[in-house]
């Protein structure tokens, strides 16, 4: 007996444009919910921990995982910050046009995302064989999971988030690892890597808290910046309290000092023209940083463009820092992929490359 094909009728046919129009739509928003546009970053924080440990040991499969990692990383954190903060975003104008916000995205739908992307994490993890491996990305997804349900409650918690990353680049060395024999000195410079990670995370975190500290200060949040006595007027004048400048100006000098010190730890020295990109890029940093903190007029724009002017300036420093171990291809990649792939998403989703998305 022949059976026949049937084909969907031309009327069925006519609606698929506007079928994969809505589906399209729906998958922007989601990748607005978790700010693709900053996976670039934690590319290159996952890939200055693996290419600190051994860079001839990456392959294409290598790199391809650490690059799935690195996203999936993004999605699910900014998804779930948004998730957890979405009663409290809805009482501020500038937050309307976030996905959950607005309702662009619903949340069960959001909290899908998030699971998915643990998910395909771990299971990314377990072609590693690596049982540590699996350890420490849970120890990152906890962190971050803290961070993200305690931000707005426990002042300094800006630190689950900084050892969530930091661990990231951690799970980087720790995938080469099992296919290298790294030396003692090899080790120490993973480990510097990783500090100032830790460290310049916990600056950039807790000075963008800043763009929210008018919406804070009339909600009850409780974090560094309202404890610290960070405050704004009627007219939107701005006091960052001394002690909050403080606060972060010595962990960025810490964190510079760690950079600094990584010679007598590794046993190699800074060439000359190393330490001259070192040096500038250390002092516009410290400036960035400073001017970040100087601001005397609450604008919310204002605030989130120093910091991440800032934060992208102090991503430099290490790969500058692993020029010696990498080379200039893999310095140039370190530098360049982040750039890129946050320029190219904020055109494809916002229409303008170096915007900053108002919802950040």
């Amino acid at each position: 007996m022949m059976h026949t094909q049937s084909f969907p009728s031309f009327a069925v046919l006519s609606g698929c444009p506007c079928e994969l129009l809505i589906m399209i739509r729906n998958i922007i928003e989601l990748l607005k919910l978790g700010r693709i546009e900053f996976g670039g970053f934690s590319v290159g924080v996952m890939f200055s921990g693996a290419l600190s440990l051994r860079p001839s040991a990456m392959n294409s499969a290598d790199i391809l995982a650490l690059f799935a990692l690195s996203i999936f990383a993004t999605l699910w954190g900014f998804a779930h910050n948004d998730w957890c903060d979405v009663t409290l975003d809805r009482r501020s104008p500038a937050l309307l046009g976030r996905p959950l916000v607005c309702g662009s995205v619903s949340e069960p739908t959001a909290l899908s995302l998030i699971v998915c992307c643990i998910l395909a994490s771990f299971c990314i993890i377990a072609l590693s064989h690596s049982g540590l491996g699996a350890f420490v990305l849970l120890a990152s997804v906890t962190l971050g999971w803290l961070y993200n349900e305690l931000s707005k409650k426990l002042p300094g918690s800006d630190m689950f988030f900084a050892a969530s990353s930091a661990l990231l680049c951690l799970l980087g060395a720790l995938w080469i690892a099992g296919r290298s024999q790294p030396s003692r000195q090899t080790w120490n410079l993973v480990w510097t890597v990783v500090v100032i990670h830790f460290i310049d995370q916990i600056v950039f975190n807790t000075g963008a808290a800043l763009k929210d500290i008018k919406n804070d200060l009339g909600s009850g949040v409780v974090n560094m910046a309202v404890v610290s006595g960070v405050d704004v007027g009627s007219n939107d004048e701005l006091t960052i309290s001394h002690k909050f400048q403080a606060y972060l100006i010595l962990l960025k000098l810490l964190s510079l000092s760690v950079l600094f010190a990584s010679p007598l730890l590794t046993g190699t020295p800074f060439t000359s023209q190393q330490a001259l990109l070192l040096v500038t890029t250390a002092a516009a940093s410290l400036w960035l940083t400073l001017q970040a903190l100087d601001m005397k007029v609450f604008d919310r724009d204002q605030i989130g463009r120093r910091w991440l002017k800032q934060e992208a300036v102090s991503k430099l420093l290490v790969p500058i820092l692993l020029l010696q171990t990498v080379g200039w291809q893999w310095c140039l990649f370190l530098i360049l992929v982040p750039l890129g792939w946050f320029l190219a998403w904020n055109a494809v989703l916002y229409g303008r490359a170096a915007s900053l998305n108002k919802g950040f």
